[in-house]
């Protein structure tokens, strides 16, 4: 069934390549492989169809990027790395822990110092707590937030008014 359903994603994508959906059929193409654990095969169809896949692209390179690292494919790495921005979105934050995930074997320092700057950036981030969770010696726990301000008293006029309210009641 999967097969088929590729098949019909790529004749929409071949039979008339202007057609609105050709760019989605093209992507979704490759994500079914993708779903179905055919990594290296999202990747290669991804890759055949850059530049033709609209407004999937930005989707499309994380995938390939993604399926790359799934697939233990060497160019994993330099896929995240183009992606990463520890200082940018959450998809160029995602993209850099990953790449760190991957550095960290091939080149520590450089995942080392990727990971510094992902943490600084956003401290309390999601990929930050991941990183301080694998490394507490070097990524210590944050501070803790300030104490809540006392609670206020209520104004007179609002004490006033419950005491009203209170004698009224018998």
């Amino acid at each position: 069934e999967l097969d088929r359903a590729i098949a019909g994603y790529r004749a929409l994508a071949e039979s008339d390549p202007t057609h609105p959906k050709a760019s989605a059929a093209r992507f979704f193409a490759g994500f079914l492989q993708y779903e179905a654990g055919r990594f290296t095969e999202a990747a290669r169809a991804w890759d055949a169809d850059a530049g033709r896949l609209g407004g999937f692209e930005g989707a499309a390179r994380w995938y390939r990027a993604w399926a790359r690292y799934l697939a233990g494919d060497p160019a994993a790495a330099e896929a995240l790395m183009a992606l990463a921005d520890p200082d940018g979105d959450r998809a160029g934050r995602r993209a850099a822990y990953w790449a760190i995930q991957v550095l960290s074997k091939r080149a520590p320092a450089a995942a080392a110092a990727l990971a510094v700057r992902l943490v600084a950036r956003a401290p309390l981030g999601w990929y930050a707590l991941l990183l301080r969770r694998q490394h507490p010696g070097v990524f210590p726990a944050p501070a803790p937030p300030p104490p809540s301000p006392a609670v206020r008293p209520d104004p007179p006029a609002i004490r006033r008014a419950r005491a009203l309210r209170a004698a009224q009641s018998w």
